[in-house]
């Protein structure tokens, strides 16, 4: 999206202009392309000092009602999760980020041989 090659060349103005276009544009769209505007606005409110939560919040919902398998190789599904992990990271929510980033995992098809085997472990850090 050329909104984050702007940003990322600290033209933030213009970035933010080319993202809601994108928004509109793709407002009705299928598939992760109104996930990704959402994922830039939010970059965007973070590197002007803004509040990105509304965007986040979105993109999280879009995610959640992708009708995608639970397991699987859906690699654009995967990178728009890794970024929403790396927000909630870049907005200090531990817990969300974790989640978004097992989700990433997931729906880049990789599974946990240990998914739902109980055992008794100390954690320490």
């Amino acid at each position: 999206m050329h909104a984050r090659v702007k940003l990322r060349g600290g033209e933030t103005e213009t970035a933010a202009k080319l993202a809601n276009s994108a928004e509109q544009l793709l407002r009705n769209a299928q598939g992760t392309g109104p996930i990704t505007v959402q994922l830039v606005l939010a970059e965007i409110a973070l590197a002007s000092g803004g509040d990105a939560t509304e965007p986040v919040a979105t993109a999280r919902a879009l995610l959640d009602a992708l009708n995608g398998p639970v397991y699987g190789t859906d690699r654009q599904t995967a990178m728009a999760w890794r970024s929403l992990g790396d927000l909630y990271g870049d907005l200090g929510r531990r817990p969300e980020q974790t989640t978004a980033y097992r989700r990433a995992l997931e729906a880049a098809g990789v599974r946990s041989a240990m998914a739902g085997v109980a055992t008794d472990v100390n954690v320490t850090r």
